[in-house]
């Protein structure tokens, strides 16, 4: 019989991941205007394309748990869909939860990140076809 250990924090970790790509997806679909013309979809491909700054002024993709906004997503949020709770794996060392609490929200925010911009070039795709 094989046995398989689960570690529980990357499972986690997992998770958090999954739910930023999720979320940034449909963040994605609030940042482009379906209505706008083909030219102004290829004109914001062009400037991806360029690297050009001001493509993330236009699609700036707003990671939530910024708190910028009271009703914004929080990391308390995250952690309890992550199923993260500082009490069950890093009960005893505050230095261990804090690290694991900002890894869960960096692995969040990278793929909400990752998520938002593949997803509103993808949109500006479909746009520029049109």
């Amino acid at each position: 019989m094989t046995v398989m250990k689960v570690d529980a924090f990357e499972s986690c970790k997992e998770r958090a991941k999954e739910l930023g790509q999720q979320h940034g997806k449909a963040q994605a679909t609030w940042l482009v205007d379906m209505n706008a013309s083909a030219e102004s979809a290829r004109r914001a491909l062009r400037m991806y394309e360029d690297d050009d700054p001001g493509f993330f002024d236009v699609f700036d993709p707003h990671v939530p748990l910024s708190g910028e906004y009271a009703d914004d997503y929080s990391t308390a949020e995250l952690f309890e869909e992550c199923g993260y709770y500082r009490s069950g794996l890093h009960q005893s060392d505050v230095v261990a939860a804090v690290e694991a609490e900002a890894e869960l929200a960096d692995a969040y925010e990278f793929e909400y990140f990752v998520a938002c911009a593949d997803e509103v070039v993808r949109l500006l795709g479909i746009l520029a076809e049109t």
